[in-house]
């Protein structure tokens, strides 16, 4: 518990020395030890700590700030400003190592002249969104992202320490297991990964049991249901929220998962870990 300790530490003093909020997106759940201890706690991930996110938040919020981004980011390696469909622009920061991406750092909020927001939010969101500053110069900003950037290296650096990207020694291991962690919350099958390999279906199988000393189902379950006990214990998503983003068919299927590992169902899990701040929506 220390070192994730440290790691929320450290961001409410970087909050504080750079007068920013920030808000780290984990997509599908990644960020978690190898005991599915979810690393960040339910306020750190949600946008909602922040009253001008809270006001008027919708599912419009989650598919920009959650899907729209983490597509984005997908693709590129550098900090970038976005500003949302409310009009509030932030740096975002793409969480990326050894090639895969993780998840998303944003740090504001700030307002800006040319993107002002619609008009249809309660009265009292146009309150607070008039005490946002403006956004800072180019020079300024240029500043921020690369504090920032240094910032998520140095965070990625503790959650490799403390097996958030979890792998095994062997080479071939390491590539099995990076391929399952960088497209679990994907449809994907044992051809997929055969694909990736550049191997044939019965080689790859026979690989992976060699190897890890498990079936590919039951490396990608285990990987997704860790993921779903990230979600349980760190946000109030629905079942069927959390079952869409960790490549489960559905919540049904999910429970029947979940309860054939762990004993009991995922609402019982949840109402046993999760902690009384966990108030996150996405």
């Amino acid at each position: 518990m220390e070192k994730i300790n440290t790691i929320e530490n450290s961001l409410a003093a970087l909050e504080n020395t750079l007068n920013l909020s920030i808000t780290v997106i984990d997509n599908a759940g990644t960020f978690h030890t190898s005991q599915s201890i979810a690393i960040f706690n339910g306020m750190r991930v949600s946008h909602k700590k922040n009253l001008v996110c809270e006001i008027g938040f919708c599912k419009k919020c989650l598919a920009h700030c959650r899907h729209a981004m983490n597509k984005k980011c997908a693709k590129t390696q550098e900090p970038f400003i976005e500003t949302c469909w409310k009009g509030i622009s932030e740096i975002v920061v793409p969480l990326r190592r050894d090639g895969i991406h993780y998840g998303m750092f944003y740090a504001g909020s700030w307002r800006q002249a040319e993107f002002p927001p619609p008009d249809t939010l309660p009265k009292r969101f146009y309150t607070a969104y008039n005490k946002l500053p403006f956004l800072p110069p180019p020079e300024k900003i240029e500043e921020l992202k690369n504090i920032l950037t240094v910032f998520a290296v140095g965070i990625l650096s503790l959650l490799k320490e403390l097996n958030a990207f979890e792998t095994v020694p062997d080479t071939r291991g390491n590539r099995i297991m990076e391929f399952i962690q960088a497209h679990a919350a994907e449809k994907i099958e044992l051809v997929n990964l055969a694909a990736y390999l550049n191997l044939s279906c019965s080689i790859t199988s026979y690989l992976i049991r060699n190897t890890l000393s498990k079936s590919f189902p039951e490396l990608l379950n285990e990987e997704r249901l860790r993921r779903v006990k990230t979600l349980l214990t760190s946000s109030h998503m629905t079942l069927n929220e959390i079952a869409v983003l960790t490549g489960f068919n559905d919540e049904y299927y999910l429970s029947r998962m979940f309860k054939r590992q762990n004993g009991q169902t995922p609402g019982q899990y949840r109402k046993r870990y999760i902690s009384d701040d966990a108030t996150a929506w996405q």
